[in-house]
């Protein structure tokens, strides 16, 4: 094996490690060799290393893995960030539900995920439940779409490995401004979901409306789709984006 292959590989096995503590809070040295396919002694050698970074802390006397200080220290800043997108956005996604009494959900890319940092959640009878923390696979659904459509190839290999798509429909989706859908989670949903882009030009978030077919599919249908997509653009202005 080439030492560019053996580098990879080490970078990938620790951030295996890493991410069993998404479902664990402390975890021994046979759970993690468990969890991730691989030798104890090889799971040792890569904790030390995480160990001497700050990444991963162990009590002595529990000799229980959790996650360190550094890591931490990515997790606040991430938090932050978000607020800054939630503080931007927050008026805006308001106006929005008051013209539709619809969802409005505001998105972020969480690993594999896209997580929800605020909605408004429609009051009419008929409503598709999601919550502020709630996490969903980047499989289905207008806001999945729209990330993947913003990543590159290689990350939308590495995040959505099994997911058949179509480069030249994700082309489509960032020349629109939007992505549509039909298939959300919940059968007989619609999305519209527009990005948010920040001051250096990057997607860091998204903003949907979305609501059942019956209700949602009316003569009001492009102007939801435009309102949607310029809401997305006043909150990337907010974010310095030009």
């Amino acid at each position: 094996m080439e030492e560019k292959d053996m580098y990879t590989r080490s970078v990938e096995r620790a951030i295996d490690i890493l991410e069993c503590f998404l479902d664990a809070d402390e975890l021994l040295l046979y759970e993690i060799a468990k969890k991730t396919d691989l030798s104890s002694s090889t799971v040792l050698r890569i904790i030390n290393s995480l160990q001497k970074r700050g990444y991963i802390n162990r009590d002595t006397e529990s000799k229980k893995y959790r996650l360190g200080g550094t890591f931490q220290s990515f997790v606040e800043r991430v938090d932050r960030l978000n607020e800054e997108i939630k503080k931007a956005s927050s008026q805006i996604m308001g106006d929005l539900f008051g013209k539709y009494n619809e969802n409005v959900r505001l998105f972020v890319l969480d690993g594999r995920f896209r997580l929800c940092i605020d909605l408004f959640e429609t009051t009419q009878d008929v409503r598709q439940i999601i919550h502020v923390g709630d996490r969903r696979k980047l499989d289905k659904g207008a806001t999945s779409r729209l990330f993947l459509a913003y990543l590159t190839p290689k990350q939308r290999e590495q995040l959505a490995p099994n997911l058949e798509i179509e480069e030249n429909a994700l082309a489509d989706i960032v020349s629109d401004g939007y992505a549509l859908s039909t298939d959300s989670n919940e059968s007989g949903i619609i999305a519209i979901s527009a990005p948010i882009i920040n001051q250096r030009g990057k997607m860091v978030a998204a903003i949907s409306l979305s609501g059942p077919a019956f209700r949602f599919i009316n003569k009001e249908m492009t102007n939801k789709i435009r309102d949607t997509v310029a809401a997305a653009r006043q909150i990337s202005e907010n974010l310095g984006h030009k």
